[in-house]
């Protein structure tokens, strides 16, 4: 049998011999209303709904049992971060009065406990596919301390993807406590809440199951098919729409259709790399420029697709090194903007000017794809009708009269 015969033979009997296919796809199928809001992957969406399960106040009538059932699992099951309470604490206190905040001072979740006896702080920082950045869980313990100098304080570091704290007074939680204790809290209180606080758990309970969780049904039967149909999905899996290229055809498309501030004209670009210019910039001696092929240029703007988040710079290729040198030194004022700038000139490719977005690129749906594209261009947008970028803009143009005179070849 020749290799094509058996990927065919192996498609065909993952279609029509897989009954895990079918469970997975009765299980993915069922309707689910935070798939339809598109809710999977947002960190400030999945912290709203943990705010309302936590506050006993709220609608879905479990008291501050979902309260109780997160925080002594958390404590349990990590042995790291400092704490001034215990499950044991948590279990047996007289708790009256829970006050929820979000994004108190940025933290993202804020718990004020006042109990018969004392009062305790739990703040947590929830990162779903972003990552902690400078210094954010120091700062955020910091001023914690400084606003409740006498209470008893918690701090969870909740993430989807297993990240250490790099603060040491943190505890590490995970959305399988989450699951856990909502799932033991709603088999206890079904009987005593209604039908839509009741449906709406269950289908988080659903998506943290089938986006979230290693050890979920969804996770063990797909498992089992790769291990029986491996050849068909590696195959499939070879063949799948690339999320990078769907981005970058669809961010040209944006480019093309664009009647803002400037005209733009597409540059040569990759899978990787979003690549343009403003007309400002398209002279002769900076089109000169050879860095990213024939039909280039010295400078131009980049939207790099190969990163976690979304960022927008303005580059510089291989140009002339003097020239370039005065374009750097001035670079570093505003109105340019940087991030991580490297302390010296480098040799091939200067970023005079660097932003990075909150959105995420990476493990996309194909069906948000649009949606993230159309977010990333308004976010473009946004920035080059900005004053500051207008005013960087300008100087560039003014600087690129400076490079060295074409040569021509006739």
């Amino acid at each position: 049998m020749s290799s094509t015969d058996e990927t065919l033979n192996s498609l065909s009997n993952l279609v029509v011999n897989c009954p895990e296919l079918t469970e997975v796809e009765s299980l993915l199928g069922r309707f689910n209303l935070f798939r339809v809001l598109k809710f999977e992957d947002g960190e400030i969406r999945h912290s709203n709904v943990l705010a309302w399960l936590l506050d006993p106040k709220e609608s879905h009538g479990f008291g501050d049992l979902f309260l109780r059932r997160f925080l002594m699992l958390s404590l349990n099951e990590s042995e790291n971060g400092l704490r001034d309470l215990d499950p044991v604490d948590i279990d047996s206190a007289d708790i009256k009065i829970v006050e929820v905040w979000r994004e108190w001072n940025h933290i993202d979740i804020t718990v004020k406990i006042q109990t018969q006896d004392e009062s305790w702080v739990v703040a947590i920082e929830n990162k779903v596919n972003s990552q902690q950045h400078s210094d954010q869980l120091l700062r955020y313990r910091k001023i914690i301390e400084a606003y409740f100098p006498d209470e008893k304080k918690l701090f969870l570091f909740l993430c989807k993807n297993r990240e250490e704290p790099e603060d040491e007074a943190y505890v590490e939680a995970t959305y399988d406590q989450v699951h856990s204790a909502l799932l033991r809290t709603l088999s206890e209180k079904q009987n005593l809440i209604g039908d839509g606080p009741k449906c709406l758990v269950e289908n988080y309970l659903s998506l943290l199951e089938e986006k979230f969780m290693e050890n979920s049904r969804i996770a063990e039967l797909a498992t089992k098919i790769y291990k029986s149909h491996k050849l068909a999905l590696d195959v499939i899996f070879e063949h799948r729409p690339d999320d990078r290229t769907s981005i970058l055809e669809l961010l040209e498309q944006k480019l093309n259709e664009y009647l803002g501030f400037y005209t733009l004209l597409p540059m040569p670009s990759s899978r990787s790399y979003f690549r343009f210019l403003i007309e400002d910039w398209n002279t002769p001696k900076n089109r000169a420029g050879t860095a990213w092929g024939s039909g280039g240029a010295y400078i131009l703007l980049e939207v790099p697709l190969n990163n976690r988040n979304a960022s927008f710079k303005i580059v510089s290729g291989r140009p002339p090194r003097e020239w370039i040198e005065k374009l750097w030194e001035r670079s570093e004022h505003p109105p340019f903007e940087y991030v991580r700038r490297s302390k010296n000139l480098p040799n091939s490719w200067i970023h005079l000017y660097s932003k990075v977005s909150n959105i995420n690129l990476k493990d996309l749906d194909q069906e948000v794809l649009e949606d993230v594209a159309s977010e990333v261009w308004s976010w473009i947008t946004e920035i080059l009708e900005s004053d500051g970028f207008k005013e960087s803009a300008t100087i560039i143009t003014q600087s690129l009269a400076d490079l060295p005179q074409v040569i021509s070849e006739n």
